[in-house]
């Protein structure tokens, strides 16, 4: 019994390491495609759901959003592949105002 809950849990485990993989490969290719998408989230969620072929009717844009990987991940994946690709980050001015607010919410959790 002990064994096959291993099997299943490693299984699932694979499954999200390759759902994360096919996020992460769509981020990219949403990146490569639009550079606001670079600069702002939202811009590149709005592409991922536009992109998403689901979304033809507000009817089923809630039942899209809840089959759609959480933002955080997406965001992540942007995260990572900025990182990666140089040429794929965002404009200097947007990078600058990160740090700032990352530097500001740093600040301000120190204190406390």
């Amino acid at each position: 019994m002990a064994r096959w809950i291993h099997t299943v849990k490693r299984r699932k485990r694979c499954k999200m390491l390759n759902d994360i993989i096919k996020v992460k490969d769509r981020v990219k290719m949403i990146l490569q495609n639009n550079v606001q998408a670079r600069n702002d989230d939202k811009e590149l969620i709005i592409r991922w759901w536009q992109e998403d072929d689901n979304i033809v009717h507000d009817d089923d844009f809630l039942e899209c959003i809840e089959k759609m990987p959480p933002f955080e991940s997406i965001t992540r994946a942007r995260r990572e592949i900025q990182k990666e690709c140089p040429k794929l980050r965002s404009d200097k001015q947007i990078k600058r105002a990160r740090d700032r607010e990352e530097k500001l919410i740093a600040e301000r959790y120190m204190r406390r």
